[in-house]
């Protein structure tokens, strides 16, 4: 905004070098250059609309009712309404467990994320989601660990598809770097 400001001003002072009247002493009139609006200091008051003029109060001449449409072919596909639910355990290479990692977890096919959270101090975690396909992301709060998704795949285009239609476990092990 500054910028702008100082690019308007220059352009201002550059307009007046050159117009003709320059030479006279008078300021020149700048109302308006620019747009700039300035709120005012006090609330201006709010005046009401004023109310629309009623329509005529004749009655409407009569429609005819639209012809039944053709019942609906495609089937809508159905909703996952089983809750499920999602544990697992990340650990390193060793089983010990890595606490706050942060998991997230894809729908598949479309890997739009719909869980994220991180795992407690055993390193264990749980999500509830719908049946469906997942991919899972696991991402270690230490810089000598190695990022991941399931199954040690290093993008999401790789990653395992987990199949969920009830209560699933999903570990993962980490590498150090």
């Amino acid at each position: 905004m500054k910028l702008f400001v100082a690019m308007l001003s220059l352009s201002l002072f550059v307009c007046v070098l050159r117009s003709p009247a320059s030479s006279s002493l008078a300021a020149p009139d700048l109302s308006g250059v620019g747009n700039i609006v300035h709120p005012s200091p006090t609330p201006s008051p709010i005046t009401p609309l004023p109310s629309a003029t009623p329509a005529t109060t004749e009655t409407p001449a009569p429609t005819a009712t639209p012809a039944p449409t053709a019942a609906r072919t495609a089937t809508p596909r159905p909703r996952c309404t089983t809750a499920c639910q999602i544990t697992g355990r990340v650990t390193n290479t060793s089983g010990f467990p890595i606490p706050n990692t942060r998991v997230n977890v894809y729908r598949s096919p479309e890997n739009f994320i719909v869980g994220s959270g991180v795992t407690d101090a055993n390193g264990n975690y749980t999500f509830t989601v719908a049946s469906g396909t997942y991919k899972f992301f696991f991402n270690p709060p230490f810089t000598t660990m190695v990022a991941e998704w399931y199954a040690d795949k290093a993008s999401i285009n790789s990653a395992n598809v987990v199949s969920v239609a009830g209560n699933t476990t999903v570990n993962a092990v980490l590498a150090g770097r």
